[in-house]
């Protein structure tokens, strides 16, 4: 990844951490997002958005969603 590091918020730390073992990732829906380790508490973190490391996945295909019949 580069060689910046990703700041995200620590749910356990209850603050804004640095993201270490930073991995892109792709959510169900195909959003983009970072999914990392807090490097002070070792929680998993994840962080929205995307990132220079995303140019180098390819983005998932979008599954069909089922639509939901409207009641009368």
């Amino acid at each position: 990844m580069s060689e910046e590091k990703t700041i995200a918020y620590c749910m356990k730390c209850k603050a804004k951490r640095e993201m270490s073992t930073e991995e892109a990732v792709y959510t169900a829906n195909g959003s983009p997002a970072t999914r990392g380790v807090c490097s002070v508490c070792s929680c998993t973190m994840f962080r929205m958005g995307r990132t220079e490391a995303h140019d180098s996945i390819p983005k998932p295909a979008k599954q069909p969603t089922k639509k939901k019949s409207k009641k009368k």
